[in-house]
């Protein structure tokens, strides 16, 4: 008796580049590198196993790349720069200038905002 396999879900190049919010090209990227398995059908075309993109979107890797993609600032610097300016809220006994820390720290989150903003 032949054994029936039972159909895989996979997407095409263009339907992962939409779930992920990627381009084509991020997309042929993680195959290459083999971020993201696919397999190529009899006319050559990729395709993508839906489990491993749904795998793949839910990473907090893809979410912090898909971020720096989109304002050019990592979600580890937004962290810093967060702590820098709670602790100036926190610490008011210093009513002055601003250090050159909290500086920096206050121009990567209006540059996060802005670029947001434009979106």
């Amino acid at each position: 008796m032949t054994e029936i396999k039972p159909a895989v879900t996979a997407y095409t190049v263009a339907k992962v580049g939409q779930l992920l919010g990627v381009s084509r090209r991020t997309v042929l990227r993680y195959a290459d590198t083999g971020r993201l398995r696919c397999f190529r059908t009899l006319g050559g075309h990729r395709r993508f196993y839906a489990d491993d993109v749904h795998a793949l979107k839910a990473d907090p890797a893809l979410a912090d790349a898909r971020h720096v993609q989109l304002t050019g600032i990592s979600s580890d610097e937004l962290a810093a720069a967060a702590d820098v300016l709670t602790l100036l809220v926190v610490d008011d006994d210093h009513r002055g200038s601003l250090t050159e820390d909290q500086a920096a720290a206050l121009r990567t989150l209006l540059r996060a905002i802005t670029k947001g903003i434009r979106r």
